[in-house]
């Protein structure tokens, strides 16, 4: 399957999908909501965010609760056409100027949707200098992959279910991750891993709800060795000035 015919099949599936997270299972809920938290809360941190300039790219219409101009861009239209700032566009070509933003948001798995290392360079160039970077992606060292081909590799291709249907994109590594934005100048400041201990249930008992009951105990386990099988990493990144 060629890049345009993956994007297509993506863009239809997303279009016809009333809610992008699931609100019957505890996985993508915890998920979803771990995300949002942790968007809002650095951001409204931020004197006079209010007046920022924010990109909000692989959308899904979310706002995350933040009163301010926020540019939407996404795939789907029908997710983002009712916001009073949208494009319709793939986050490997980001249809903004240079240095135009204070901040951007890329969450939701977005970039394993596509090739991480020419989104980043596109994050890192419309991003100003000094601004902030919020970025989320599935890694591959989840217990999930353990006997798979991608598991701990900084880059590997899987098939996974989604709403019942298969579904292909990319792991990536933490620190093929890391890499790449240090590469465009752009250094991490700030992380929270999720789904930590929930993986291992999840390999042993494949359901999201039963595993996902599990993510109460990512709180405590932050710090230790076992985060670097977290299923999901979300973090707060900035642009050198």
């Amino acid at each position: 399957m060629d890049k345009q015919e993956y994007r297509e099949q993506l863009t239809e599936f997303y279009s016809n999908l009333e809610e992008v997270w699931p609100k019957d299972d505890k996985w993508h809920v915890y998920t979803h909501s771990t995300i949002s938290d942790f968007v809002k809360r650095h951001i409204e941190k931020k004197k006079g965010f209010e007046k920022l300039k924010i990109l909000n790219c692989g959308s899904g219409g979310m706002t995350y609760g933040l009163s301010c101009d926020m540019y939407h861009m996404d795939i789907v239209k029908n997710k983002i056409c009712h916001f009073p700032h949208w494009k319709v566009a793939s986050a490997e070509q980001i249809p903004f100027s240079d240095e135009e933003f204070d901040i951007v948001i890329c969450v939701g798995t977005v970039i394993n949707y596509c090739d991480a290392a020419t989104v980043i360079q596109e994050l890192a160039r419309v991003l100003k200098r000094g601004g902030i970077l919020y970025l989320e992606f599935e890694a591959s060292g989840s217990v999930e992959y353990i006997f798979s081909k991608s598991y701990f590799k900084d880059k590997g291709l899987v098939k996974s279910k989604y709403f019942g249907k298969d579904h292909i994109f990319w792991l990536y590594s933490y620190r093929y991750i890391r890499k790449l934005l240090r590469k465009y100048g752009i250094e991490i400041i700030e992380k929270q891993y999720m789904h930590i201990l929930s993986t291992f249930f999840y390999r042993l008992i494949p359901i999201e709800n039963f595993a996902g009951r599990f993510s109460v105990f990512d709180k405590y386990l932050q710090n230790s060795s076992l985060r670097k099988h977290a299923a999901n990493i979300v973090f707060e990144a900035v642009k050198e000035g």
